[in-house]
Order: C-alpha cells, then sequence, then structure tokens
C-alpha cells in the first residue's frame, strides 16, 4: 500500500523515513479507519529470511505481507549502517521503540488495544502503567506458524474485538503474515 511519506529502497525493501512523532500520527490516523492496516519493522534477521531460496515454502508468504503492509520501518543500525555505504539514507525506528513511544505519548490513551503474545505479567504490567489503555491479551500457543487453528484463533480475537490497534509479541514471521491474513 502506498504512503505518502518519504521511502528509501535497500535491499529490496520501501523503508519508511520518518520520525517516530510521523509514525506515531500516521498510526492514530490508520487506527481511526475502518479496514485493517498493518505495519512492519523489518531487522536483520527479516531481511535474511526474506530472502531465503524461492522453495521455502514460508518466504513466499513473508514477502507478500510484508509488500502488503502500510509502512516498513528499519528496526536495524546495521541496516541503516549498510544502507548508508551504498548512499542511502534509511531512518531507524524500531518496533519495540515506537511501542513505548505509543504509550509514553498518550497516543493510546482511551483507545482499544490488542496484544498478541506475551504472558500474564506483561500485560499487569502493561494495565498498572498505563490505566487509561483498553488493553486485552491473546496468548498463542507457540509454534502459531505451522498451527492453522491457532492462527485462525488470532484472526478472529482481532475481528471480533474492534480494537483500534493491535500490538504483536510473538516474532516473524508469524506476526507479519497473521496481519496479511487479517
Amino acid at each position: 500500500m502506498p504512503t505518502e511519506f518519504p521511502t528509501a529502497r535497500f535491499l529490496g525493501i520501501d523503508f519508511a523515513n520518518m520520525t517516530y512523532a510521523e509514525v506515531a500520527g500516521e498510526l492514530d490516523s490508520l487506527s481511526r479507519k475502518d479496514s485493517f492496516s498493518y505495519i512492519v519493522t523489518p531487522n536483520v534477521d527479516h531481511i535474511v529470511q526474506l530472502n531465503e531460496g524461492e522453495n521455502d515454502e514460508v518466504a513466499p508468504a513473508f514477502r507478500t505481507a510484508y509488500q502488503s503492509a502500510q509502512l516498513r520501518l528499519c528496526d536495524s543500525r546495521v541496516v541503516q549502517l549498510l544502507a548508508r555505504l551504498r548512499s542511502v539514507h534509511v531512518d531507524v525506528v524500531t518496533g519495540s521503540d515506537l511501542t513505548a513511544y505509543l504509550f509514553s505519548e498518550g497516543y493510546l490513551n482511551g483507545r482499544k488495544v490488542a496484544l498478541i503474545g506475551g504472558d500474564d505479567k506483561i500485560i499487569e504490567a502493561v494495565q498498572l502503567r498505563y490505566p487509561a489503555v483498553l488493553i486485552d491479551q491473546h496468548q498463542p500457543p507457540m509454534g502459531v506458524l505451522g498451527n492453522p487453528s491457532a492462527r485462525s484463533q488470532i484472526v478472529d480475537f482481532i475481528a471480533k474485538g474492534s480494537f483500534d490497534v493491535v500490538l504483536f509479541a510473538i516474532g516473524a514471521p508469524q506476526s507479519e503474515i497473521i496481519c496479511h491474513q487479517c
């Protein structure tokens, strides 16, 4: 999906060059629409997975999920450095720092947020620290990528929850592939 923000193509990925505030503003805008959209935060591991052989069953679905993402944000100073060596400017906006920014700057206050993954301690800590955020959690089993039933349960949880924002904490490539299914 196209974005109005500047991008830089590096290693086959169109990285959005945005600040944390710009990303937060864009996510706020996207979260108020009726359609589901998602962002991805590629790091070195993701790029390796995206470029594994065509015979790999997961790589094509991972690539499709990446291509369909609303934004692709660089989550790696190593990737940023490699891009710079090729005279390509790529801003770094890590997924973990972006999540912290959204909470700490109040972007999620009064919003209905889903957390996919994590454990009971994480949800309790978030609820204590950010009581203005309406958060619900789904804890899928390990190995969700190879478990069609578990993937369907995540998609159903998101669809039925009418969430403003969904945060995935189950790793790549399953997070991105499931987002693409939503």
